[in-house]
Protein backbone atom coordinates (compact mmCIF):
# COMPACT_ATOMS: atom_id res chain seq x y z
CA UNK A 1 0.00 0.00 0.00
CA UNK A 2 1.22 3.70 -0.80
CA UNK A 3 0.03 6.78 0.78
CA UNK A 4 0.11 10.08 -1.04
CA UNK A 5 -1.07 13.30 0.17
CA UNK A 6 -1.81 15.86 -2.75
CA UNK A 7 -2.13 19.80 -2.01
CA UNK A 8 -5.44 21.12 -3.12
CA UNK A 9 -7.14 18.43 -5.63
CA UNK A 10 -8.81 19.73 -8.36
CA UNK A 11 -11.82 18.09 -9.86
CA UNK A 12 -10.27 15.80 -11.57
CA UNK A 13 -6.48 15.14 -11.01
CA UNK A 14 -3.97 12.95 -12.94
CA UNK A 15 -1.45 10.90 -10.12
CA UNK A 16 1.48 9.31 -11.26
CA UNK A 17 1.37 6.26 -9.24
CA UNK A 18 3.48 3.05 -9.43
CA UNK A 19 2.25 -0.44 -10.15
CA UNK A 20 2.26 -1.89 -6.40
CA UNK A 21 3.55 -5.49 -8.43
CA UNK A 22 5.79 -4.59 -11.07
CA UNK A 23 6.69 -0.58 -9.56
CA UNK A 24 5.86 0.52 -13.59
CA UNK A 25 4.30 4.03 -13.57
CA UNK A 26 1.37 5.03 -14.62
CA UNK A 27 -0.96 7.85 -14.81
CA UNK A 28 -4.14 7.47 -13.11
CA UNK A 29 -6.96 10.39 -13.83
CA UNK A 30 -9.35 10.44 -10.80
CA UNK A 31 -11.59 13.23 -8.82
CA UNK A 32 -11.67 13.61 -5.48
CA UNK A 33 -13.82 11.55 -3.14
CA UNK A 34 -14.17 8.41 -5.67
CA UNK A 35 -11.66 4.90 -6.57
CA UNK A 36 -10.70 4.02 -9.52
CA UNK A 37 -9.49 0.16 -10.62
CA UNK A 38 -6.83 -0.16 -12.79
CA UNK A 39 -4.71 -2.62 -14.80
CA UNK A 40 -0.64 -2.34 -14.86
CA UNK A 41 0.08 -2.35 -18.33
CA UNK A 42 3.63 -4.13 -18.10
CA UNK A 43 2.32 -6.96 -15.54
CA UNK A 44 -1.67 -6.69 -15.77
CA UNK A 45 -1.83 -6.84 -12.17
CA UNK A 46 -5.18 -5.22 -10.91
CA UNK A 47 -5.12 -2.21 -8.39
CA UNK A 48 -6.94 0.76 -6.87
CA UNK A 49 -6.20 4.10 -6.44
CA UNK A 50 -8.73 6.13 -3.62
CA UNK A 51 -8.28 9.90 -3.50
CA UNK A 52 -9.99 10.99 -0.07
CA UNK A 53 -11.47 14.74 -0.50
CA UNK A 54 -8.70 15.52 2.09
CA UNK A 55 -6.32 14.72 -0.58
CA UNK A 56 -5.06 11.81 0.77
CA UNK A 57 -4.52 9.49 -2.01
CA UNK A 58 -4.06 5.23 -1.02
CA UNK A 59 -2.60 3.00 -3.90
CA UNK A 60 -3.19 -0.59 -3.03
Amino acid sequence: MTILFIDDPADETVLRVNCPVCKAPQDVRIAPGTSVGEVCPGCSALFSVRLFPSGMAVVD
